[in-house]
């Protein structure tokens, strides 16, 4: 478990997170891409409500990264497989990487000082998102009236 000590708020350290290990990386390697960087969807860091207590789950360096269609079908895996190879493996002194999900789909970071990094910098577009996003609402409010 990280030290608690070390806690940034989500929001802060996704743009921290973003400006200083992605873009930089982006900008050498894939200098002409089109794309904009955010924190968009569910959690408390995107509603800034989150504490301390938030880096027990899925609190860590994270970024989605939007791309059009077009540059999404071309680039999605190269950007990925470059961020696991290039992110440090701590940034701030905060583990980049994650643990794999358990069984309610839950990451936590997991320091390695070795290998490719399990990171969460999404790639993904806009249309994708907003569906995700929207069947997840569904599925939420599904619940919420079975409950």
């Amino acid at each position: 478990m990280i030290n608690k000590s070390k806690f940034i708020p989500g929001l802060k350290l996704s743009e921290i997170f973003y400006r200083e290990a992605v873009k930089p990386i982006l900008n050498k390697d894939y200098p002409n891409l089109i794309y904009s960087a955010a924190l968009l969807g569910s959690g408390s860091e995107v509603l800034g409500l989150d504490t301390p207590q938030s880096m027990d789950h899925h609190w860590g360096p994270r970024v989605q990264l939007f791309l059009n269609e077009n540059n999404y079908n071309k680039y999605k895996d190269a950007i990925v497989l470059t961020m696991s190879n290039k992110l440090p493996y701590k940034f701030h002194d905060i583990p980049t990487n994650f643990g794999k999900p358990d069984k309610t789909g839950v990451q936590l970071l997991k320091e390695i000082d070795k290998g490719p990094i399990n990171h969460r910098v999404s790639v993904i577009t806009i249309k994708s998102f907003f569906h995700q996003f929207l069947l997840l609402i569904r599925i939420t409010k599904l619940l919420f009236m079975i409950g």
